[in-house]
Formats: C-alpha cells, sequence, structure tokens
C-alpha cells in the first residue's frame, strides 16, 4: 500500500499553540494554593523541622 501523504486526523494540538495552550490549562488546574499559616503555626513548624536534625 502506498502512503498518501496525508496525515492521521488529530483532535487536538494540530497546531504547536495549541499544545502549548493545552498544556497550560492542564497546568492550571493541577495547581494547589499554598496553605496560609499562622504564626505560631511557623514557628512549631520551624522547631519540628530544627528537631529532626
Amino acid at each position: 500500500m502506498e502512503h498518501t501523504g496525508m496525515k492521521k486526523w488529530c483532535p487536538f494540538a494540530t497546531m504547536p499553540e495549541q499544545y502549548i495552550g493545552l498544556k497550560e490549562m492542564i497546568n492550571k488546574q493541577a495547581e494547589v494554593a499554598q496553605p496560609v499559616l499562622t504564626e505560631v503555626q511557623m514557628v512549631e513548624k520551624s522547631l519540628f523541622i530544627i528537631s529532626q536534625h
């Protein structure tokens, strides 16, 4: 069978710009907001880290 030169249909990311945009959207969905710690919690975490060394 001879190749006709046509590419297989690709529903997404057919252009590099689309691929970049889709990747950015996927990355944004995977982001998790950092928790906000109180001053007391930060001190407790620091003391815990120091005590582990």
